[in-house]
């Protein structure tokens, strides 16, 4: 990061500032609105949430993939339930489909 950008995140900055009156605002809503909902700090406690989730049958798709982690570990998940389903990733470029074992084809 570079030194402006270092100085930018100081609280005592025009941006710093903003950016305690954004996780003030936020940290406000979610009191005030989300009393029930789940929150998750770990992305594979929150993928393994969403799999449960998923319908037993349908296609399974995924959009805005950057790297991969998600898709493939959606994948593994399949492969270990023995769900033969191929997930479609759609990526900014295109789209491809990722089978259960978790390669791109």
């Amino acid at each position: 990061m570079s030194t402006l950008a270092q100085r930018e995140m100081l609280s005592d900055s025009t941006f710093g500032e903003l950016r305690k009156i954004a996780h003030k605002e936020s940290a406000v809503y979610m009191k005030d609105h989300l009393r029930t909902a789940l929150l998750f700090n770990d992305d594979l406690k929150y993928w393994a949430h969403v799999f449960k989730k998923i319908p037993d049958n349908g296609l399974i798709m995924e959009f805005g993939v950057l790297e991969g982690r998600s898709i493939d570990f959606f994948a593994g998940l399949l492969q270990k339930a023995n769900d033969n389903r191929i997930i479609y990733e759609s990526t900014l470029k295109s789209i491809n489909i990722l089978s259960t074992v978790g390669c791109r084809i």
